[in-house]
């Protein structure tokens, strides 16, 4: 036989075999179907400074508005906020920052993931590879600043295997997230050495019960003790201004006649036509209100600026200003 012919019909047997199958056009499509997970994450913070029911909707109002939100809930008995958020959107310390900006105090005190929302057409969550995160607890000695916990934050960050790290520079405590298989506890407490800080693992990250992890509740009115301190320390030297500026511009005039020496002192003008005692009670009202008054005023301002509200603060700055 020809080889030429011989050719052409191993050819033509070829197609013939693979006839009964559809080939892949340039015009078709290829689709795919994925899931991603994203982790929904639970945190408690302190909430000190608020004084009515007008700073919880100001701090419900503005927070739940942010990207990455999905709930909020602020107690004002407790000083407590009970924020549900996706890390990956807006992290602990992102809205732990927000709400300081609006003028109120604010501390993390747990954040934990709850649950894993999928997107995808069957609504499962994937598994992140080598294994599903836990979270690790650690104490970390040696931390100053806020340029520490970023520093650390950012180098925890990039290892291979942690997920997230959440750093508190109050408590002095770090919660990592990380995928055992990949980088294990003390890879993680080796990596914070390093680092030039000292890292004690919790005996919770290793058990998985609850014995070394913070206690919101107790830091919660550790909190909030520490707030009522500063707040009768401020009324104390509220005290110490307000009652010789009572001695000064009521009890003088009232007690002492004017043919009195002392009075007769106090009211000798010096300055233009300003006497002794009115510029006594200058200076001892404007030392008032710019030592003890500028806590509202920067409260008042940061709520305006950040928050579009206006609150307590705001009240007390304006009232404090007029009467000054």
């Amino acid at each position: 036989m020809d080889p030429m012919k011989t050719s052409l019909h191993e050819s033509n047997e070829s197609s013939s075999s693979t006839a009964g199958q559809t080939p892949l056009q340039p015009t078709d499509e290829i689709s795919v179907k994925y899931n991603l997970t994203f982790p929904e994450t639970e945190t408690i913070l302190s909430v000190t400074g608020m004084t009515c029911a007008s700073c919880v909707n100001s701090i419900e109002q503005y927070i739940g508005g942010i990207n990455g939100i999905s709930s909020i809930k602020v107690d004002l008995m407790t000083a407590q906020a009970t924020v549900h958020h996706f890390k990956h959107i807006i992290t602990a310390e992102k809205v732990c920052e927000s709400i300081e900006g609006m003028g109120f105090d604010s501390q993390i005190l747990a954040s934990q993931t709850i649950r894993e929302t999928s997107t995808g057409d069957e609504g499962t969550a994937v598994a992140i590879e080598g294994g599903q995160p836990v979270d690790s607890w650690f104490n970390i000695e040696g931390m100053t600043c806020g340029s520490c916990v970023a520093t650390l934050t950012s180098l925890l960050t990039q290892l291979p295997g942690v997920v997230s790290a959440d750093i508190q520079l109050l408590t002095a405590q770090a919660m990592v997230q990380h995928i055992p298989r990949e980088i294990g506890i003390r890879d993680i407490s080796k990596a914070i050495s390093d680092a030039g800080f000292t890292a004690t693992p919790l005996d919770a990250a290793a058990s998985g019960d609850n014995a070394g992890m913070p206690d919101p509740s107790a830091i919660a009115l550790e909190n909030l003790q520490k707030y009522r301190h500063q707040a009768a320390k401020r009324f104390f030297w509220s005290l110490v201004f307000s009652i010789p500026m009572l001695v000064f511009s009521m009890i003088i005039d009232m007690a002492l006649p004017d043919n009195n020496h002392v009075a007769q002192a106090l009211h000798r003008k010096v300055f233009k036509n300003y006497s002794i005692l009115v510029i006594i009670i200058f200076f001892i009202a404007t030392a008032a209100q710019v030592t003890l008054g500028m806590y509202f005023y920067k409260h008042a301002f940061k709520s305006l600026i950040r928050a579009k509200t206006m609150g307590m603060d705001m009240l007390i700055a304006l009232g404090t200003t007029a009467a000054y």
